[in-house]
């Protein structure tokens, strides 16, 4: 399935697209070149949680709102 993440940081009170007015970081997966990598690995990397709220979005490609996929969220002191 193709996928793409999107993860937020936030303070204050949480909100849930499309209604994100503002986060202090952003990162998306999103394959802007080849428009599809299904089966790929998506990756996003945020750094400084504490003391925010993080908010990870999935989005399917071209319009798609089933399918099955596998999330996993770590916490590393230093990814790079």
């Amino acid at each position: 399935m193709d996928v793409s993440l999107y993860a937020m940081e936030l303070e204050g009170s949480v909100q849930t697209p499309p209604d994100v007015s503002d986060c202090l970081s952003c990162e998306a997966s999103a394959d802007w070149t080849d428009d599809a990598n299904p089966g790929r690995t998506e990756e996003v990397y945020l750094s400084g949680f504490n003391p925010y709220q993080v908010l990870i979005a999935v989005a399917g490609a071209n319009h798609a709102d089933a399918g099955e996929f596998t999330l996993e969220a770590r916490m590393v002191e230093n990814p790079w």
